[in-house]
């Protein structure tokens, strides 16, 4: 785990995808800009990268070393917000509810494959979804793909729609509003 300093209201824990490390640019932009702010962000490298091999990237294995690095993150008594991009959002999702965090943000969410609409709803938590029109960094191809996922979606109601468009990122950054 790799902190940024901040002292605030919130921390911020963040773990990456399987494609790339703690240095992908989203990350490392969100790590920059949130300190400022007075949000500390805790980076985490999955333990698969840590030993330079393929195992343990399954999802078990990357959920236990999610548990494991939450304590050392709550020791400073604020809310966590519990997120990453890719493979780290899945973690983040999967386990929000179980270590108690704030809120999830879920960068690049791989809505195909192993990820899932309903796995983004089962967080328990206000979860903020970059991955759409508001998400720079994917091809357009991928964007039409994602907004035609969520929307046709039979998961959601109006109101979790507009949670996943506006209300949910107001509810992680009130300030913002």
């Amino acid at each position: 785990m790799v902190p940024r300093p901040g002292r605030g209201a919130r921390r911020v824990l963040l773990g990456h995808g399987t494609a790339t490390g703690v240095e992908a640019a989203d990350l490392q932009a969100i790590a920059a800009a949130l300190p400022p702010r007075g949000i500390s962000v805790a980076l985490v490298t999955q333990p698969y990268r840590l030993n330079r091999a393929r195992s343990g990237s399954d999802e078990p294995s990357l959920d236990t070393a999610w548990r494991a690095v939450r304590p050392s993150a709550a020791e400073l008594g604020v809310p966590i917000i519990s997120g990453g991009r890719s493979a780290g959002s899945q973690v983040a999702c999967r386990t929000a509810e179980e270590l108690g965090a704030h809120a999830v943000l879920a960068l690049a969410y791989p809505l195909l494959g192993p990820g899932s609409p309903r796995e983004l709803l089962a967080t328990g938590r206000p979860t903020l979804i970059r991955f759409g029109t508001d998400w720079p960094a994917a091809p357009e191809p991928t964007v039409l793909r994602n907004i035609a996922n969520l929307t046709a979606f039979d998961g959601f109601t109006a109101e979790g729609l507009r949670g996943v468009e506006r209300d949910n990122a107001l509810t992680l950054f009130p300030r913002f509003a």
